[in-house]
């Protein structure tokens, strides 16, 4: 009987130490995924900031200018940067699904 009791409590420390592992492994993973979004939401910002400068230059480029060369390149110019900007988001985005579907997944 006794010793069937030992195992019994040895059954339950390793679960409790099991348990205790994933629970350290998913507060990793939270901890990470907090700083990637952290990092994107930076990025990303830094984008929108750097797009609404683009803008405004682009803005005043065309309206000051004379009429030329300058009016017929830049809004091409400015087509392949919003596109260029808008693939960097995208990128970002994917990578903050990604970081929140590893976040949900249950550990094995």
């Amino acid at each position: 009987m006794q010793e069937l009791e030992n195992k019994f409590k040895d059954a339950y420390s390793q679960s409790l130490s099991t348990k205790d592992e994933r629970i350290q492994v998913l507060e990793k993973r939270v901890e990470e995924t907090i700083r990637d979004n952290s990092q994107l939401r930076e990025e990303l910002t830094a984008l929108r900031k750097q797009h609404d400068r683009l803008k405004e230059l682009q803005e005043a480029k065309g309206g000051s200018g004379s009429p030329g060369m300058a009016r017929v390149t830049s809004p091409r110019d400015g087509l392949a940067e919003v596109i260029r900007y808008k693939e960097q988001v995208e990128v970002l985005h994917n990578t903050v699904r990604k970081s929140n579907r590893k976040l949900l997944q249950p550990s094995l």
